[in-house]
């Protein structure tokens, strides 16, 4: 049974069994590794980013998982002395007859400095004091002993820093902007965007989500959509590419305050209970 040294606590220790591998997609970052339990089974753990931030997506996969859900209060943590962040799970299929995927959205510590108008990059400072990553729900504790994050998360910076720059765009403008486009009709546009997930994945109790990014000029306006992996002319004649072309935005700002083109990224996440 996975983790049965630590059966008395009911934790499950992984251990780190490969390297860091980071991904440079032209999309996403993906920083992933593979990690065992004490009976040898492999599970996967992987950080995410489409775009320079303090944020970013964590996957998680393996048997020690199989039992997590979705909407459970769910304890994310990266070290002894860090408080459990409360996070909410959205569980995939990973195998066929399998649920023991999960993602989050999060960053390493909740008290960190507010990202939401500025993109900047993952905290190498933060990184370096991370001890493992900690999944706990309804008694059960699952704990990948990652060791510091510094090094793997400068790779991280280097690759996002590197994807802005090959979308068009200035990587030291957006760095020191002072303001990342404002979407002013989020809701509407998310709502409206909801009718086109899968329903047959919906039906069959499964979650997936969206992942689109619009590039936004100084004006506000939505010049281009990007959905998922496709081309902008591939995608633009997809439903949810349709629906965020009536998205409204007030223009990024640059570091003297004046508008500038830019984009947004965006995960619409649909799951059902």
């Amino acid at each position: 049974m996975p983790g049965a040294a630590n059966a008395a606590e009911d934790i499950v220790i992984l251990e780190q069994k490969s390297a860091w591998n980071v991904d440079f997609a032209p999309n996403k970052c993906t920083l992933a590794g593979i990690f065992v339990d004490p009976d040898g089974n492999e599970h996967v753990l992987g950080f995410e980013q489409q775009e320079p931030s303090l944020r970013f997506h964590l996957s998680m996969a393996g048997a020690a998982l199989k039992d997590f859900k979705s909407a459970t209060k769910t304890g994310l943590s990266f070290r002894a002395d860090q408080q459990p962040m409360e996070r909410r799970l959205v569980v995939f299929p990973f195998k066929p007859g399998q649920r023991s995927i999960v993602a989050i959205y999060s960053r390493l510590d909740d008290s960190m400095e507010n990202d939401d108008e500025v993109p900047t990059a993952l905290l190498t400072e933060e990184a370096a004091g991370v001890e493992y990553v900690s999944l706990k729900q309804e008694g059960k504790e699952v704990r990948f002993k990652t060791g510091p994050l510094a090094d793997a998360f400068e790779v991280v910076n280097a690759c996002t820093r590197d994807m802005v720059s090959e979308w068009g765009f200035d990587a030291d403008q957006h760095a020191n902007a002072t303001r990342r486009p404002i979407w002013k009709n989020r809701d509407y546009v998310v709502r409206r965007i909801s009718d086109y997930f899968p329903a047959t994945q919906l039906e069959a109790g499964e979650s997936g989500f969206l992942q689109i990014r619009l590039n936004v000029d100084a004006q506000g306006e939505v010049t281009e959509c990007f959905f998922n992996d496709l081309s902008a002319e591939e995608s633009k004649n997809t439903s949810p590419c349709r629906v965020m072309s009536k998205s409204r935005f007030d223009p990024a700002l640059d570091s003297e305050g004046k508008p500038f083109a830019s984009y947004i990224s965006t995960r619409i996440v649909y799951q059902t209970n």
